[in-house]
């Protein structure tokens, strides 16, 4: 038991340098940091709320996040490729037959049936973001959903 107190308060020490340098570098890494000092304010708000350690915890965790958030903009702004309206409607030409849409006496879309696949006409995909960066978004984005989650069900806690 006494081991664990000291690991948790050693873990702002020794996650600041991580938390600080930011994601850009190795966003597992830096998640896995991130939650680490998750758990650690979790601990104290539980343990001692209102301490000096849980405000040290919780104002690190805090930069970390905008940190990632940050860097998902940034992988965002850097990664995107627009695509061009004129491939957009030759997309949207060729992958639906419009004649196979109908109209009820309602007004309402009946049917759209699509005569073509993407996969099946190669120049037509759209790569609108890289591989590489649609997995680091991914990464990101599951963690922040795993943690307002969390957050989630702590206040119902509470």
């Amino acid at each position: 038991m006494t081991d664990k107190l000291i690991s948790i308060h050693q873990i702002p020490e020794e996650e600041e340098n991580n938390v600080k340098r930011g994601p850009s570098d190795n966003i597992d890494s830096y998640l896995r940091s991130l939650e680490k000092l998750r758990k650690c304010v979790e601990f104290f708000m539980k343990s001692k709320p209102g301490s000096h350690d849980l405000e040290k915890c919780k104002s690190l965790f805090i930069e970390g996040a905008d940190y990632l958030n940050r860097e998902f903009r940034v992988i965002l702004m850097h990664n995107c490729k627009p695509v061009a309206p004129a491939k957009l409607q030759e997309i949207i030409n060729s992958h639906y037959d419009l004649d196979a849409i109908s109209l009820s006496s309602h007004g309402s879309l009946n049917s759209l049936t699509s005569t073509n696949s993407i996969d099946a006409v190669p120049e037509l995909a759209i790569e609108h973001i890289c591989e590489s960066a649609l997995d680091k978004l991914r990464l990101i984005a599951n963690w922040l959903s795993e943690v307002a989650s969390n957050e989630g069900r702590t206040k119902q806690e509470t």
